[in-house]
């Protein structure tokens, strides 16, 4: 479309589209109509405040802190306000002050009658509940046996319980160590699980579990040499299978398959039991619990 104005000097101009005549003629102070639209207003929320909302308990555990200065800063000044009257009128000035109790000390224990004050937060746990110990029991059953909390400090049911912690976190840490080597040296597998479990027991005795019965003494602490020869055998065994066996000088150059004599008990315990104590050392760190005597016990009549 072709549209014609007037200029100033009277001539004629053509103009090529009629929006540029729209312009032309419509003032400056107003917009376009096809002019672009302003940005629609911003539908995004505000950022969020980066302050972490507080809990109820929080709220309250605040307030209590608060109070608890309050009374505090109260306090100081019943003292101050004592200590000025003392100075001033002498002891029965002092009494006087204490017997009348300024408007602090009044505030003071409103405050505290009225509960607003709470105990004070306990140093590890703060205002949350302890769990609960075993501090307040009286009576314990141990072995199907009933014992009063006197009895625990009795020498022998002290020793009897610690040698049963001691024998059972054994028998655990031989299960935890010969697994541990043999997935470490990729030899484990379901067949060899079933195994290992036969075998565990067998360095006890083969009568117990994990956990010590206490009945009779484990073959492995046994006095008995005949008793203890068959669990030095298995535990020889079990270690066997470990990487750096061969370097033991005791059992470099004895082959398991070929059983265990009692003339060569003392050489092949005593090197075991170091090359067990070494091996869980060198892969956990720290020094393995090693069986000891069982004492008597006390809970069989």
């Amino acid at each position: 479309m072709v549209v014609w104005r007037k200029v100033v000097d009277g001539k004629y101009t053509m103009q090529s589209s009629l929006l540029e005549w729209i312009r032309a003629r419509r003032p400056a102070s107003q917009s376009s109509p096809c002019s672009p639209r302003p940005p629609p207003l911003s539908t995004t929320q505000p950022p969020r405040s980066t302050v972490p909302e507080q809990l109820p308990e929080d709220i309250a555990r605040a307030e209590d802190m608060a109070t608890r200065e309050r009374v505090k800063l109260l306090r100081e000044q019943v003292e101050v306000a004592l200590a000025e009257d003392v100075g001033q009128g002498g002891e029965a000035s002092r009494d006087g002050a204490a017997a009348e109790g300024p408007e602090n000390a009044t505030e003071v224990d409103e405050l505290e009658e009225e509960g607003e004050v709470g105990p004070d937060p306990d140093p590890v746990f703060g205002f949350h509940e302890p769990p609960p110990t075993g501090y307040d029991l009286k009576d314990f059953v141990v072995h199907r046996k009933r014992l009063h909390r006197d009895d625990l400090t009795k020498d022998d049911v002290r020793s009897f319980l610690i040698w049963e912690i001691q024998e059972a976190t054994f028998r655990f840490q031989v299960r935890q160590l010969d697994k541990h080597v043999l997935k470490s040296s990729r030899q484990w597998s379901a067949g060899v699980e079933k195994e290992r479990r036969a075998l565990w027991p067998k360095i006890w005795g083969g009568l117990d579990g994990f956990v010590p019965s206490g009945i009779k003494t484990p073959a492995q602490t046994d006095p008995g040499r005949r008793v203890r020869l068959a669990a030095v055998y298995h535990l020889w065994k079990m270690v066997s299978k470990w990487p750096r066996c061969s370097e033991v000088p005791n059992l470099r150059n004895r082959s398991v398959d070929k059983g265990l004599s009692l003339e060569e008990l003392g050489e092949i315990e005593q090197a075991v039991w170091k090359f067990y104590a070494q091996t869980f050392l060198d892969y956990f760190g720290f020094l393995p619990t090693i069986p000891t005597c069982m004492p008597r016990n006390p809970f069989i009549e």
